[in-house]
């Protein structure tokens, strides 16, 4: 099961780096929006593999982060998932570079 779930994680951030691409083209907010979602799945399944537990829910999913000291990136990737779902538009190119460092960030924890 981790290796497919670790599999999964590689798959996610491959996608949200071909999302950060595709933007660099064409500057289409989609694109970033997208890469964000994926980079906020990555890492919530990045917590599954490195605690071995499934989660079911925020709460579960900060008690994790903090007890593998990541709240700093689940601030992050959590505020990556909300700009997804609730549309929040922020400065593109300040966003851009804090998606490629959460992947760079999730990259190195597996």
């Amino acid at each position: 099961m981790n290796k497919l779930k670790l599999s999964k994680i590689k798959q996610l951030l491959n996608f949200a780096h071909t999302e950060l691409d595709k933007y660099k083209k064409n500057e289409s907010w989609g694109h970033l929006s997208q890469a964000c979602e994926k980079t906020w799945v990555a890492f919530v399944l990045t917590l599954e593999y490195l605690s071995d537990e499934e989660i079911y829910g925020s709460k579960k999913r900060i008690e994790l982060a903090k007890k593998l000291n990541l709240m700093e990136l689940y601030q992050t990737t959590n505020k990556f998932h909300i700009i997804h779902y609730e549309g929040v538009k922020e400065d593109e190119s300040l966003l851009f570079e804090e998606i490629e460092d959460a992947i760079h960030r999730i990259k190195g924890l597996l």
